[in-house]
C-alpha cells in the first residue's frame, strides 16, 4: 500500500506541474503565479543555496536582472519590471523543486508532454496555420522538443531511444520549422560524436542518419525552405531594406536579417550612454511594449534582445550565467547547443516552457551530484 501511495503520489506531482507547464505556455504570467503559489521557497532556498549549484545560479540569474534593469524598467514600467522579476523568481523554485524529481518522474513528464502533443494533431487540418499546439508559435514547440530529446538520448538505449527521437522528429517535421529541424539534427549529431569513439562504423551510421534526416526534410518541405531561405540572402539589399524599414517578403531568413539590422542600428545610433550599457528596459522588444515604432514582432534573436533590454553590461553577465548554468551539467555541450544555438533564432530565454524543463534537466544531469538515478 506504500508503494501505491507512493507512486500515486509521484504521479499527482508530476500532473501537477505538467498543469503549470501548459498555463504557463499559454499565460506566462498565470504559470509564473503558480509556481510561486507552491512552495514557501524562502525556507528552502536557505537550505539549499550553498548545496546546490543549479539554485544558486537561477539565484544569481534573479539578481543580475533585479539590479541592472531597475533604473531602466522599474521607474518607466513598474509592472513589467515585477512581472519579470517574479519570472526569475519562479525560475529559483523551480530548481528547488527539480532537486525531488526523479527519472521516473522526468519520464513520466515527457510522455504527458508527447501525449498531449498527439491530442492537438487535429488542429493541424482544423486551422489554417502552423501546428504549435498550445505553444504560442510553432517554432517554439520545434526547439521545445531538443529537451526531450536530450533526456532520451542521455537515458535510453537501443529501440527504446531510437522511437523517442522518432516521435519527437515527426513533432518537429509537423511544425514546418526548418531551424527546429536543423537544431535537432546538429543535436544528435553531436550526441553521436561525444557519446561514441569515431570509428568506420559511427561513421556510416552518422551518414545514414544524416541521409534519413535529410530525406525527411525533404519530404516535409523544410529543406527546400531552408535553401530558398540562404540562397536570397543578400547583404547590400538587407542594409538598404533596414535603412527604410522596409522588411518585405523575401522569406524568413531575409525578413529577421532585415529586422535584426534595422534593430540593431536604432539602438546603437539613437540610445545615450546609460542604454547602451544598461539597456531600454525589460520587455521593450516584447509585443505590447516594443520600443521602436517600426517594430512589428518580437525580433526572434535573444541575444538583439539582452542586448536591447539590458545593455551591454547587463547582456554580457546574464549570458556568462546562461553558460555557467549548462557547464553544471555532465553533457555540457549537449546543453550549450540546445540553449545558444535557437538563442540566435528564437525566443527561447523568455519562452515559458522551453525555460521551466530546461532548469528540471539542467539539475537532472548536474554533473555535482553523485549519482544520478534514471531508474528511481
Amino acid at each position: 500500500m506504500q508503494g501505491r501511495m507512493s507512486l500515486k503520489s509521484r504521479i499527482e506531482r508530476v500532473m501537477l506541474l505538467f498543469s503549470f507547464f501548459v498555463v504557463g505556455s499559454l499565460s506566462a504570467g498565470a504559470g509564473t503565479l503558480m509556481i510561486l503559489a507552491l512552495t514557501p521557497f524562502v525556507k528552502y532556498l536557505k537550505k539549499y543555496i550553498w548545496r546546490d549549484e543549479v539554485v544558486r545560479i537561477t539565484l544569481y540569474l534573479f539578481l543580475v536582472t533585479a539590479f541592472f534593469s531597475f533604473f531602466s524598467t522599474f521607474f518607466t514600467d513598474p509592472f513589467e519590471y515585477v512581472s519579470e522579476i517574479l519570472k526569475q523568481l519562479s525560475w529559483i523554485v523551480l530548481a528547488i523543486i527539480s532537486l525531488k524529481m526523479s527519472g521516473r518522474e522526468n519520464t513520466l513528464f515527457f510522455k504527458i508532454f508527447l501525449v498531449s502533443i498527439v491530442l492537438c494533431l487535429p488542429l493541424v487540418v482544423l486551422l489554417p496555420i502552423r501546428f504549435q499546439a498550445y505553444f504560442p508559435h510553432a517554432n517554439h514547440l520545434a526547439y521545445y522538443c531538443l529537451l526531450p530529446l536530450v533526456y532520451f538520448l542521455l537515458t535510453t538505449t537501443g529501440l527504446t531511444r531510437r522511437l523517442w527521437v522518432a516521435f519527437l522528429l515527426i513533432i518537429v517535421v509537423v511544425t514546418k520549422s526548418s531551424g527546429g529541424l536543423a537544431t535537432f539534427m546538429m543535436t544528435i549529431l553531436l550526441f553521436y560524436i561525444i557519446d561514441k569513439k569515431i570509428s568506420l562504423k559511427l561513421i556510416l551510421q552518422l551518414g545514414s542518419s544524416v541521409a534519413l534526416l535529410l530525406l525527411v526534410a525533404h519530404l516535409s518541405g523544410a529543406l527546400d525552405a531552408f535553401i530558398d531561405k540562404v540562397t536570397v540572402v543578400d547583404f547590400e539589399k538587407i542594409s538598404k531594406k533596414a535603412d527604410r524599414y522596409s522588411f518585405g517578403s523575401d522569406g524568413s531568413l531575409v525578413w529577421r536579417m532585415t529586422y535584426w539590422l534595422a534593430i540593431f542600428r536604432e539602438f546603437s545610433e539613437n540610445s545615450g550612454t546609460m542604454q547602451l550599457f544598461f539597456g531600454e528596459g525589460l520587455k521593450t522588444l516584447s509585443h505590447g511594449n516594443y520600443i521602436y515604432s517600426f517594430m512589428v514582432n518580437d525580433p526572434h534573436n535573444d541575444y538583439l534582445r539582452l542586448l536591447v533590454e539590458r545593455g551591454i553590461v547587463g547582456a554580457i553577465v546574464y549570458v556568462c550565467f546562461l553558460i555557467k548554468l549548462c557547464l553544471v551539467a555532465r553533457q555540457k555541450y549537449l546543453f550549450l547547443l540546445i540553449l545558444f544555438v535557437p538563442m540566435f533564432f528564437g525566443n527561447v530565454i523568455v519562452s515559458f516552457p522551453y525555460v521551466f524543463t530546461f532548469i528540471f534537466l539542467i539539475s537532472y544531469f548536474n554533473k555535482s551530484h553523485k549519482s544520478i538515478n534514471h531508474g528511481e
